[in-house]
């Protein structure tokens, strides 16, 4: 089966674990910073006294006498204006995984303290950080050397049980959006209709996902003649002959509802 992560996401409870390289502090401001951070709050709030852009940049620092040296702090800015949600935090965290990357991180711990206003902040954090260290799919398959940009990235939380549940969601969103940019972000010969189809047959083999693909050009023609019509131009040449790929989960138990979901891919 296809495994679109490109490095290991762990969740963890300790902010003191030296197999990680660079914290990454995803927040508002320094002064809602926890007291079980006071490592992280204390240095910032020293750092503040000189430098105004401390709640308004990402900034990179030093820790002293702490296990984890580097500390990325990336702050959302305000959270209260009308225009402001919880993108925010995938915004911060994003840019703060890029600046850890930059510094050389290759193991960089995220912490996002839970926000009350927010319930999916953490997890939205999460997606913002995986979402940096995402490498284009043709950059993976033909320099295999660039094809990670981490080890692995570490989510803190208090409560362990919760952090495992967000990093197994987070995961489980990210692969699937690996796998769209895979699709959509290639470029037209290397993700060709054809290209596409093999691609998503490696993704689905031996899951529970049924998977249909409809190439005949008479059923494209009768049952989608708007495919068919768009098509015309296409179907002289094998790799880029249109096609129709279905996908089918069925839940188990009992079944209350069935979302449709149809998605077009142009390339």
């Amino acid at each position: 089966m296809y495994k679109p992560l490109t490095c290991d996401v762990v969740a963890t409870t300790n902010c003191d674990d030296a197999s990680y390289d660079g914290i990454v502090l995803v927040i508002d401001t320094v002064a809602n910073i926890p007291s079980s951070l006071g490592f992280l709050k204390t240095p910032l709030q020293e750092l503040m006294q000189i430098d105004s852009a401390v709640e308004k940049d990402v900034i990179l620092m030093k820790l002293v006498d702490h296990a984890i040296t580097r500390l990325i702090f990336a702050p959302t800015g305000p959270l209260n204006r009308d225009y402001d949600d919880v993108r925010r935090f995938g915004e911060a965290a994003c840019a703060g995984l890029k600046r850890a990357l930059k510094a050389g991180c290759k193991s960089p711990l995220l912490v996002c303290p839970p926000n009350s206003n927010y319930d999916q902040a953490v997890l939205v954090s999460v997606l913002g950080a995986l979402s940096a260290v995402y490498v284009p799919l043709e950059l993976r398959e033909d320099v295999p050397s660039k094809a990670s940009k981490a080890d692995k990235i570490g989510v803190w939380s208090e409560d362990g049980d919760v952090g495992k549940k967000i990093v197994h969601q987070a995961s489980a969103i990210e692969s699937g959006r690996i796998v769209y940019r895979d699709i959509g972000g290639s470029d037209p010969e290397r993700m060709a209709p054809k290209k596409v189809e093999e691609y998503v047959q490696d993704v689905f083999k031996d899951t529970c996902i049924q998977l249909n693909v409809i190439s005949d050009e008479d059923t494209l023609a009768k049952e989608y003649p708007l495919h068919a019509a768009v098509n015309r131009c296409a179907r002289h040449i094998d790799r880029h002959k249109g096609r129709i790929i279905e996908l089918e989960y069925k839940g188990e138990g009992d079944i209350k509802q069935t979302p449709m979901i149809v998605g077009k891919g142009v390339t």
